[in-house]
């Protein structure tokens, strides 16, 4: 299966702020396995053939971005939406904004998983 590469700031609707509190997603990604994270929001997920780099930036406990580069399965990719997206508000993990730092370009993130995952 292949593995795009990409460099992206992930934002909540709008591009706005995420809903999601920063101490949940800190919280829920600290217990991940083979997944590093630091106290200041950077953290790694590391596994046999793919990697994950990315960073909480907040403000007034809401994170206002996620900046994330690696290359994973779509597997990987849904996991770790599902656990920076907030599970309490419906439909959250759809709502979020993806900005492709390549492009400089906005996208939903079912077009972003389109483009990094055609075949799935």
């Amino acid at each position: 299966m292949t593995q795009t590469p990409f460099h992206i700031y992930l934002y909540g609707p709008g591009g706005g702020p995420l809903t999601s509190r920063f101490e949940d997603v800190s919280e829920r990604l600290s217990k991940v396995d083979r997944l590093h994270m630091e106290l200041d929001g950077s953290f790694v997920w590391v596994g046999p053939n793919w990697q994950l780099d990315g960073m909480l930036y907040d403000h007034n406990d809401r994170i206002r971005y996620v900046d994330l580069k690696g290359h994973c399965a779509l597997t990987q990719w849904q996991f770790l939406m599902q656990w920076i997206a907030d599970p309490v508000a419906s439909g959250s993990a759809a709502s979020l904004t993806v900005w492709v730092l390549c492009e400089q370009r906005l996208h939903d993130l079912q077009t972003f998983e389109e483009m990094c995952w055609p075949e799935s």
